[in-house]
């Protein structure tokens, strides 16, 4: 039989307004949160600070039940710890990171004890399935330990403090304090009984952008039985981290590229504290160790937001951009992809069909040219006769122009097709793309009308010039008086 459940001692938790004739900043808040247990009788549990997966977890058996508990520091990424053991008596910590200060103690037994297994610099994977970094003596045995948090610049946040004890009284007392306010004090107390026992106790603080430190005090019993303290650690969550917005390419896009491609995103800040950027860029993402085999293509440059990246390879890339606040931890990204084509050749449509004109009528192209713009483009329009070899046919047109005009003089006595070509090549792909559009160009508007068009000649024009004026009225009085009638009889 097994059971996940959060398992609790019965808890003393209150919050003190100490130090009279000072400022209250009465917004400003300290409160103990809902614990939980992870270790029951000495069964080994797990702390991960790991960047993008800080968490925790545990596991024991009670009169042959199974119990879970697990949990998440803050958002999976944390802005400081410090972890601590006693060997020799001797109390310190072997690992540290970010705004929690050193810690001393006043009364420490001569040795450590390894129950937990802590991740700081290695993934744990899933489940914790990797090998911790620290495993043996990862905790101190003792009490009166007492240490700051720096948190100056943070309006809010938690602190996780690891810890717990057998037999004797257990209090745990965190104190937030600033320059001419009211320090502001939250408790947790226990009597863990005869096993030992530990716990995950969060402390959420608010509305603490006049306040400068928070103060931890672990207090376990008196005398000889200070030595039954368990004391793991200290981890400080502060609000949502930096976020970061993809702008290109976007995730999961297809791109044409020819050598350098920008990457491009915002970064967002909630807290206003300095922030540096890593970008990591390469073509095998790896899950479980985010960084391998990608290169780091930004190194801890503040508020960088671009960068270029050689992308000339088709296949799919991916990327990532971390975020570190001032000293804190980093802030690990989600990893990016897109996939990259070589620079496509471009494409040319001619909208333009097949026209009728004639000769000094002129006649505008519409044409599209697509190309990616990622290498230098050259195109050009041609004419097909080019009148070099008739003297009676010139093609007049501007051949650099997407959509020129053109006008054909032709003198040559009859209809003359002329194709216009166009065609397209950029640097990276001298593979040439052309379309055509054909032009009959006839001597004359008359001409266009009879034999382009099927005009019939009307029975007035009698010089089929397609127009009735005087020169066909003088033909027609020229025979105005004609007799066509029979004068005589005539055989069949």
């Amino acid at each position: 039989m097994k059971k996940k459940m959060k398992l609790m001692l019965l808890v003393v938790a209150m919050a003190v307004i100490v130090g009279a004739g000072m400022n209250s900043v009465s917004a400003a808040t300290l409160t103990l949160e809902e614990l939980v247990e992870v270790s029951y009788d000495k069964s080994e549990f797990n702390i991960s600070v790991y960047p993008g997966n800080a968490s925790y977890s545990g596991s024991w058996v009670i009169d042959e039940i199974a119990y879970e508990s697990a949990g998440v520091f803050g958002d999976g990424t944390v802005l400081g710890y410090r972890f601590f053991n006693s060997n020799d008596s001797v109390f310190s910590s072997y690992a540290d990171y970010g705004i929690v200060a050193p810690a001393t103690a006043t009364d420490i037994h001569t040795r450590s004890e390894s129950w937990a297994n802590v991740w700081t610099t290695t993934d744990p994977g899933v489940g914790f399935a990797t090998t911790a970094d620290y495993i043996d003596d990862t905790l101190a045995r003792g009490s009166g330990i007492t240490g700051t948090i720096d948190i100056s610049g943070l309006s809010e946040g938690t602190v996780y403090v690891v810890c717990g004890g057998l037999k004797n009284d257990l209090t745990l007392t965190l104190t937030m304090s600033g320059a001419g306010q009211t320090d502001i004090q939250a408790e947790y107390s226990v009597n863990p009984g005869t096993l030992n026992k530990f716990w995950v106790v969060p402390f959420d603080f608010s509305d603490a952008g006049a306040y400068e430190t928070i103060t931890y005090d672990y207090i376990f019993a008196t005398g000889d039985n200070t030595r039954r303290g368990r004391f793991v650690g200290v981890i400080i969550d502060g609000p949502d981290g930096p976020a970061v917005e993809i702008i290109s390419p976007t995730d999961g896009d297809t791109v044409t590229v020819s050598g350098s491609l920008p990457l491009i995103w915002t970064n967002i800040d909630p807290n206003g504290l300095p922030l540096y950027v890593d970008v990591l860029f390469g073509t095998e993402p790896n899950e479980l160790h985010p960084g391998y085999d990608m290169e780091l293509v930004v190194d801890n440059i503040e508020d960088a937001d671009t960068v270029n990246v050689d992308a000339s390879d088709p296949g799919t890339y991916y990327w990532r951009v971390d975020n570190t606040i001032g000293d804190a931890n980093t802030v690990v990204g989600t990893v990016w992809s897109f996939d990259a084509s070589a620079d496509a050749v471009p494409t040319v449509e001619i909208h333009t069909p097949a026209m009728m004109t004639w000769s000094d009528n002129p006649v505008t192209l519409d044409a599209t040219i697509t190309d990616s713009g990622l290498s230098e483009l050259t195109y050009g329009w041609t004419a097909e006769p080019n009148g070099l070899d008739d003297p009676d046919l010139t093609v007049d047109f501007d051949a650099g122009a997407e959509d020129p005009e053109v006008t054909v003089t032709n003198l040559t006595g009859s209809m003359v097709t002329v194709t216009l070509t166009l065609t397209a090549f950029d640097e990276a792909n001298p593979e040439i793309a052309e379309a055509s559009v054909e032009i009959d160009v006839y001597p004359d508007a008359c001409e266009m009308a009879k034999n382009g068009l099927g005009t019939p000649v009307a029975a007035t024009d009698f010089n089929a010039d397609c127009i009735t004026n005087l020169p066909d009225f003088a033909e027609l009085a020229f025979a105005w008086f004609d007799d066509y009638g029979a004068t005589e009889a005539v055989d069949r």
